[in-house]
């Protein structure tokens, strides 16, 4: 069960329930094919073998992410890394301690008669976010191509993938950056994909597992355990295709073939963590790629300043061969 913000903003005392399970609340900007192992580790038991009542909670935008992770409404955040970074360089006490998607898996699609990246100069993009995230991997692909933001195109805010998709669709953008699967949707409708973000960013650390220092460090137990159902949870998405694929059909609505198109994409390109790990070089990255945006010039912080490892490193030593105590 998703619920909105609204209703858990102020909750206080959630570890001191005299049940065996702890109920905790995890953010989710979105949910989607590279979001599913969040979702699929609540729903398919590996949370609650590690004795947690996990809640997702639906939070667009970082803003409203941060706060509710600083306020304690929730205790894992699930989005942006690069949110995380900057709320740690403004001193509020947040950390990386886990890793999300450490690759990018967005195409940048064009529109129909689109044939070449040339052929978007001049018109107006879509994107998901302008200064942050995927917006920013975006303009490193376009620059990567010949492209300069501010001087070669435009860039709208069009929200998410799905909303990108209808822009896309409508005519609203003459290209878009869409992540898995919906690149293959709109290519077997006729849209060009005109490249891979992946052949031009290899690493980037787009999402991580984020947390409030002391809180964490006040709950340790919790916080391991947590790791631990991701990390197993990381581990069946690798070795247990068919049920991995089974689940996305059936609680993502993914057609069989998006749905397997999808796996084989971020299994071969290791997108998902296999060991539920930070890509530290996509970190670096992150760094790099903000610093630019704002201007600030070297020497930059190093991923040190934002990580605490010490919780992962605890609880990485697992293996699985199935889902515990689910139907498949």
């Amino acid at each position: 069960m998703v619920i909105p913000v609204v209703l858990v903003m102020g909750l206080v005392g959630i570890l001191g329930s005299a049940e065996a399970q702890t109920r905790v609340y995890v953010s989710a900007s979105a949910k989607t094919l590279g979001t599913s192992p969040f979702f699929a580790a609540a729903q398919q038991g590996f949370l609650e073998a590690e004795g947690l009542k996990v809640q997702m909670v639906y939070m667009r935008g970082a803003a409203p992410a941060v706060q509710a992770l600083v306020g304690g409404s929730v205790q894992f955040s699930t989005g942006g890394v690069d949110a995380i970074l900057e709320a740690a360089d403004r001193g509020l006490p947040l950390a990386v301690i886990g890793g999300g998607l450490s690759r990018l898996t967005f195409a940048v699609v064009g529109a129909k008669g689109v044939r070449s990246f040339e052929d978007l100069r001049g018109k107006t993009l879509g994107a998901s976010t302008l200064t942050s995230g995927s917006g920013l991997a975006f303009r490193w692909v376009l620059a990567a191509n010949g492209l300069q933001y501010g001087k070669d195109y435009r860039l709208l805010n069009v929200g998410p993938s799905v909303e990108g998709f209808a822009a896309l669709q409508t005519g609203q953008v003459a290209a878009g950056f869409l992540a898995l699967p919906l690149p293959f949707v709109l290519a077997d409708q006729g849209y060009p994909i005109l490249g891979w973000a992946a052949d031009f960013v290899r690493d980037f650390q787009l999402t991580s597992i984020g947390v409030e220092r002391r809180w964490a460090a006040a709950n340790r137990p919790v916080v391991v355990g947590y790791l631990r159902g991701m990390v197993r949870t990381f581990q069946w998405y690798y070795q247990e295709r068919e049920a991995v694929i089974a689940y996305l059909i059936k609680e993502f609505k993914l057609q069989p073939r998006y749905a397997e198109l999808g796996w084989d994409y971020y299994t071969k390109q290791d997108v998902w963590p296999r060991d539920g790990g930070v890509n530290v070089k996509g970190l670096e990255n992150v760094i790099r790629i903000l610093a630019e945006r704002d201007g600030r010039r070297p020497p930059l912080p190093g991923p040190e300043r934002y990580l605490d490892l010490s919780y992962w490193q605890e609880a990485k030593q697992v293996s699985v061969e199935k889902a515990p105590g689910r139907e498949r």
